[in-house]
């Protein structure tokens, strides 16, 4: 157990945000202020494995990173384009100090709602993006030039910040939206991605790994993406919960387990890594014969409390 203390400038009343990395009883604590404001949940920043940090926001429409949080103490202010919400993906070096900022985006509504670190030692992010999308040097284009279809998208960047492949799935009219909101890389290096449509969703055969159409009702959904960017599978997922914070987690025996955010009476569905379809629920007995301790921890955001509890 270590105490940490707070920052002498610190007042009572005085609201900021912090960032803990407790290692072998010898607690770090670095003071984010503004950087971090106003950030989705704690999931928006991860740790890359040569021990940097990326970070997402939404330039919405004016993001600022104060002068003391950057490297170079230069303040950086990024405006969405035509006030337009944009994304933007912050590189921190290990002190939690402010390298560089991507943005992406048109004058369309680009949002991003999730990253995870990818078993190469990059990252992928997850969102919607209106427009077009490529890859110019490494670094995500988005043109409206030829309309404002509103996708999902999902971008992959190596351990050098790179962008190395674009998924979108495009609505068939502009007047559709569709975003994956949570994203986990599979054992095999696809993507399960968690999303929503407000209408049906149709995947032409050129696009799914058994060249057959699939066709799903608007709603929230779950499908697995291969590497190569064609659908696996993609079903609705039915039930009144939230599925903005879902985890996602691979067993060993193959499949997936999906655990919406309930707060009572909570469930878990395990998931074909086949089809998709879920094939029995579990309650939270069930899963410690399918989880290790540490896995629970992870699963519950179970905190040990200073007694031990």
């Amino acid at each position: 157990i270590t105490e940490i203390q707070a920052p002498e400038n610190y007042s009572m009343g005085e609201e900021r945000t912090y960032y803990f990395e407790v290692k072998k009883n010898q607690p770090r604590i670095y003071e984010i202020n503004k950087t971090l404001e106003g950030t989705i949940n704690a999931s928006d920043i991860v740790k890359l494995k040569d021990g940097s940090y990326v970070g997402i926001r939404v330039i919405e429409p004016i993001l600022t990173i104060p002068a003391e949080d950057t490297v170079n103490n230069q303040e950086i202010q990024l405006t969405g384009i035509d006030d337009t919400p944009d994304i933007a993906i912050i590189k921190y070096n290990s002190n939690l100090k402010v390298e560089s900022v991507k943005q992406i985006g048109d004058n369309g509504y680009d949002w991003i709602y999730d990253i995870e670190v990818t078993e190469d030692g990059g990252y992928v992010i997850t969102g919607e993006i209106t427009g077009e999308v490529s890859i110019e040097n490494g670094e995500v284009k988005v043109s409206t030039e030829n309309g404002y279809y509103d996708g999902a998208v999902i971008i992959k960047y190596n351990s050098q910040g790179k962008a190395e492949s674009i998924n979108k799935i495009d609505p068939m009219d502009e007047d559709t939206f569709i975003y994956h909101h949570k994203i986990q890389e599979t054992r095999e290096g696809n993507f399960i991605v968690i999303g929503y449509s407000d209408r049906e969703i149709v995947i032409p055969e050129n696009k799914t790994v058994n060249n057959e159409e699939i066709v799903i009702s608007n709603g929230e959904y779950i499908a697995e993406i291969t590497q190569e960017g064609k659908i696996k599978w993609m079903k609705n997922i039915e039930g009144d919960y939230n599925y903005d914070n879902t985890k996602i987690y691979e067993v060993d025996n193959g499949n997936y387990i999906m655990a919406p955010d309930i707060y009572s009476n909570p469930v878990y569905f395990e998931i074909s890594s086949n089809s998709g379809t879920i094939i029995r629920e579990h309650n939270v007995e069930e899963l410690s014969n399918i989880f290790n301790w540490d896995k629970m921890m992870e699963l519950f955001d179970i905190e040990l409390s200073l007694d031990g509890g």
